[in-house]
């Protein structure tokens, strides 16, 4: 690139930063959004289901079943908020959602319990959300499975034989996050959505305001060639992204004590190469459509919707049909978010998550050539 052409994008890259900057108010939105969109989604969107309100309709009132309502009880899972005292008080409360699971415990569980035999239960669970049932269901399976061991022990001890029970006894140890919790790929992945909706809405309105404000003449009398005038005009909003990704970055830290594990300047590395992919989408619409207010709209339905729906942010990918799983893979969000929790929770390196990098730089070259090709449209 001549000395002559980085002179000449310099020129646009100032123009942009004085447009900016006289739009305070938008440059102010432009650097809150971020930490209100990540205020938002970190603390209220939680797949950590605890404290479910639970219903028990012991109909054995031993010692044996209050052992077992009181082991559930003990857990972090469930809140024991109503004891019933007949079947036709369950279906009410199921009805207005105030309990979302109900043990029933028959007559005779202590004394199945004793005989040998297994001792049945009923589980009634509200499958209105099935997300929620599946998970409380699986809560419940789980406990009790506790609870049956615990009294196998028991009762080896009572007959004279040995303390543990022979079987299998799995050690569980979770790679990665270790504690379960749904913040911890929450934020890394908060960044990719951050950065795919705030990218294009940024730029959308870039090539339309020239042709709005009278000033695409000017453009158009000048040596600039679509290239350079392309550049020039996306530098300051990869300065703006990538301070909005840093500043994410220890927001995540303050709140809620998240760092990346592995390289911090690889993360941004990569971040820097994607933006030219989410940024041009924005511009592509800018030339698209005539009117600002058309671009944004554009932009924000290409970018936020399948960003947070088909990116498996919130859903997994694997669980898709396999028309959106291949869909999935045209969003740059996708590979970002892929290459983030990579970095963040794993600690891997670019030996790892080279595939996705080549994709995003195939996007960044392809979207450029998109622009330029619009752009000379555009103009005539």
């Amino acid at each position: 690139m001549s000395t002559l052409s980085l002179r000449r994008m310099s020129a646009i890259h100032r123009i942009e930063w004085i447009h900016l900057l006289r739009d305070s108010r938008s440059l102010g939105v432009i650097i809150l959004q971020p930490m209100v969109l990540l205020l938002i989604y970190g603390y209220a969107l939680n797949f950590d289901l605890k404290n479910l309100a639970l219903a028990v309709y012991d109909q054995d009132h031993t010692v044996a079943s209050r052992a077992l309502v009181r082991d559930i009880e003990s857990s972090t899972y469930f809140d024991l908020t109503h004891h019933l005292d007949s079947h036709s008080k369950i279906a009410p409360l199921l009805d207005r959602g105030a309990v979302r699971l109900v043990l029933v415990i028959p007559p005779g569980f202590g004394r199945d319990l004793a005989s040998g035999p297994p001792a049945d239960l009923q589980t009634v669970v509200d499958g209105a959300d099935s997300t929620t049932a599946t998970i409380a269901l699986a809560y419940t399976d789980g406990l009790l499975s506790l609870h049956a061991r615990r009294l196998l022990r028991d009762f080896a001890r009572r007959q004279g034989g040995r303390a543990s029970v022979p079987g299998i006894a799995p050690e569980v140890r979770v790679f990665y996050n270790e504690s379960l919790e749904s913040q911890n790929f929450i934020v890394p992945g908060l960044i990719a959505i951050v950065l795919a909706m705030l990218s294009a809405l940024l730029t959308a309105g870039t090539i339309v305001r020239e042709r709005e404000n009278g000033t695409i003449e000017q453009l158009l009398a000048s040596p600039l060639r679509p290239p350079e005038l392309m550049l020039g005009k996306l530098a300051p909003y990869v300065t703006i992204s990538l301070f909005n990704t840093v500043l994410v970055l220890f927001a995540g830290r303050l709140l809620f004590g998240l760092w990346p594990t592995g390289s911090v300047w690889l993360l941004l590395g990569l971040v820097l190469l994607a933006l030219p992919t989410m940024l041009g989408i924005g511009m592509f619409f800018s030339t698209v459509f005539k009117t600002q207010q058309m671009a944004l709209v554009g932009a924000f339905l290409a970018t936020v919707l399948p960003s947070i729906i088909l990116s498996g942010f919130v859903f997994p990918i694997q669980n898709m049909p396999q028309p959106l799983q291949l869909l999935s893979n045209l969003f740059p969000a996708t590979h970002l978010l892929k290459i983030l929790r990579g970095i963040y929770l794993k600690g891997i390196g670019l030996s790892v998550l080279w595939p996705q990098a080549l994709i995003l730089l195939a996007f960044s070259v392809f979207i450029m050539f998109v622009c330029v090709k619009r752009f000379r449209e555009y103009l005539d």
